[in-house]
């Protein structure tokens, strides 16, 4: 199972999207926020992981669960 970090970079650039700021934008955070994510520094909200996940066109369900996974072993 790949990580969130790395889920949130393949739907950036499978969206064509060069910038972090670019999907930040769509989803109204700050760059920081989506940099913070790719590089497991933060892992985002259930509610931010789903508002990516619409925006892009993505399924996110298995997100939620990478997601989930992580926090637990934090």
């Amino acid at each position: 199972m790949m990580s969130i970090a790395h889920w949130i970079r393949t739907i950036r650039r499978r969206a064509l999207m060069r910038r972090q700021g670019q999907l930040a934008a769509i989803v109204g955070l700050e760059r920081s926020s989506v940099s913070d994510w790719e590089t497991g520094t933060r892992i985002p909200s259930d509610a931010q992981i789903r508002k990516l996940g619409q925006a892009l066109g993505e399924n996110y369900g298995e997100a939620l669960e990478m997601a989930a996974e992580e926090r637990d072993f934090r």
